[in-house]
């Protein structure tokens, strides 16, 4: 029997939305080799690109011609479809596709450069950064009186399973190299400045930080 090709079986879903399509079948085939361990891989893969995809089809983008035919887009396109499919949560790849969908709705991808230290940011970051940086929005937003808002709903349904109290789980010391990576990026700082020291007293405080004007972009990008 003919192996099919995973990524015309994917395609096929987008068959009414051509750009979508068209972007599928930019990713770089499979193995033609069928073993039992390649078809396990193409399974994973399969599911990962249906996720990539099913989230960036999701988007408000107009995929217009000029900007399908720019060489800063394809290379964007192509790092941010590999980063997805060398990340094995649901949550982070669709964070990848919403992360390419924001930036080009915000900049038209004028800037791939700033794009790419995004793209590498979130390839770095792990649950317990992810959790930190939510639960110190949600805690500034709180204080600001700010409610309601369509990335608080995004962040509330990203928790769903509780990953923001799953930190809780972590020691001290993980919680404090996290806090100290997220710093040396740029992401969040202190609120004064007395240097930086680890308070956690419950899972809605996460003091003395704030998000950076980068890191509530960079919240804004992966979460909206």
């Amino acid at each position: 029997m003919k192996k099919i090709n995973p990524i015309a079986e994917i395609s096929k879903k987008y068959s009414e939305s051509p750009i979508i399509r068209s972007l599928c079948l930019m990713i770089p085939g499979w193995s033609s080799v069928d073993t039992l361990l390649q078809h396990r891989a193409d399974e994973i893969k399969r599911d990962r690109l249906h996720t990539f995809f099913n989230e960036l089809a999701k988007g408000e983008i107009e995929l217009k011609p000029e900007l399908i035919n720019s060489n800063d887009f394809l290379h964007c396109f192509f790092t941010t479809a590999r980063a997805a499919l060398n990340s094995r949560r649901k949550d982070k790849i669709e964070m990848f596709a919403r992360l390419l969908n924001n930036f080009i709705s915000l900049h038209f991808l004028t800037n791939a450069d700033e794009y790419e230290e995004f793209l590498t940011m979130l390839d770095d970051l792990n649950q317990t950064h992810l959790a930190i940086l939510a639960i110190i929005f949600k805690e500034r937003n709180s204080i600001e009186g700010v409610v309601g808002t369509k990335i608080m709903d995004k962040i509330n349904k990203w928790d769903s399973n509780k990953r923001i109290q799953q930190y809780e789980a972590e020691s001290d010391y993980l919680v404090s190299g996290a806090l100290e990576k997220l710093a040396a990026l740029k992401l969040i700082a202190t609120t004064h400045t007395s240097s930086m020291k680890l308070v956690r007293h419950n899972v809605n405080a996460l003091f003395p930080y704030k998000l950076t004007p980068l890191g509530r972009k960079f919240v804004s990008l992966v979460f909206d």
